[in-house]
């Protein structure tokens, strides 16, 4: 099965605040992209790989400026944003911390790829959040100097990296990479990486709290639940909405259509609290109430888009979420 890719507002909220300190005014960004009531501080609220990939392109040809997610990581808010950063915060050390971000990074985001690997005295954070698209400059950017500054910040400012690498083709001034990080830049490398000694990163953190760390893992593990759960029902609608296309769905076409047995698909949507007939009865609402707002469909078009093989069933359906048959539906929109 393949989970639909999302991220955290959280970071991307960061950047906002960050744009707005800048002199950019980010209201028009929020509209084009129906983010005017996304809570950023919010790690449930998310937004989609290609949403955020868009925002990064928008951001560049609003700021022109070649630098901007340097600039952005720079100036955006390093406090203790999220709980993914509180737990880096609490743990004894740096390098305790990175591993907590490692296997709560889909908290973050359910594609970052983030990993640790350690090669003698040196020990590299490995970061993507391209799941195998081309990443951006500005994303490859702000994330390497953000990273950079939690550990400078958490350590206040006695852990700094060795090396840093980036996957972007080597920019034709490198005055900003020079000024920023205290140590070479590496490009056109074969991964993302932020390389720190071995021993810097296993200092003592005077921001280690084990209770503070207690109660945000069991926040982290309650977030990776519910992200978890709403992967799994976002891509299963998805699956649904494919299907529908060829006719009426049942547990089975869509069990297949998730490379899932039957079974398997009915325990993970239990585990969630909910079942197949449950999801496919709360997406047909949903598509039926949609669809019925564009007039050049007709009820007979509207029942077969919803996978109903009859309109009469359709209507007794239709009639037992919303009170009304749909025509009556369609009567009301139009008063």
């Amino acid at each position: 099965m393949t989970d639909a890719y999302s991220y955290s507002t959280v970071i991307i909220g960061l950047v906002f605040d960050a744009l707005n300190k800048a002199g950019y005014d980010t209201s028009q960004l929020r509209q084009q992209f129906n983010l005017t009531d996304i809570a950023f501080g919010s790690e449930l609220d998310r937004i989609s790989q290609d949403m955020l990939i868009n925002i990064w392109s928008e951001i560049e040809n609003l700021t022109q400026d070649p630098d901007i997610g340097l600039h952005l990581a720079e100036h955006c808010n390093i406090g203790l944003n999220g709980v993914v950063i509180h737990l880096v915060a609490s743990s004894d050390t740096l390098l305790e911390g990175m591993n907590r971000m490692v296997r709560y990074k889909k908290i973050i985001g359910n594609s970052t790829l983030l990993s640790i690997t350690e090669d003698n005295d040196k020990i590299l954070l490995n970061f993507d959040l391209s799941h195998g698209n081309h990443l951006k400059k500005s994303q490859a950017d702000f994330f390497a100097l953000y990273l950079y500054r939690i550990a400078s910040t958490l350590s206040h400012q006695n852990i700094k990296p060795s090396l840093i690498k980036l996957s972007i083709a080597k920019p034709e001034k490198l005055n900003e990479y020079e000024r920023l990080f205290p140590c070479p830049v590496v490009f056109s490398s074969p991964n993302n990486a932020i390389q720190f000694e071995s021993g810097d990163l296993n200092s003592p953190l005077q921001s280690a709290n084990p209770n503070l760390l207690k109660i945000h893992e069991g926040l982290a593990s309650g977030y990776i639940k519910e992200i978890d759960s709403k992967n799994l029902i976002e891509t299963l609608e998805k699956a649904i909405s494919l299907a529908m296309m060829d006719g009426p769905v049942n547990i089975a076409i869509a069990a297949k259509r998730l490379a899932m047995s039957e079974r398997q698909l009915k325990e993970a949507l239990s585990k969630q609290g909910t079942s197949f007939s449950e999801i496919l009865e709360s997406l047909r609402e949903k598509m039926s109430i949609r669809l019925l707002q564009q007039p050049e469909y007709t009820i007979t078009d509207v029942a077969y888009l919803c996978g109903y093989s009859e309109s009469s069933a359709f209507v007794r359906a239709f009639k037992r979420w919303k009170q009304v048959t749909p025509s009556d539906f369609r009567k009301q929109l139009k008063a």
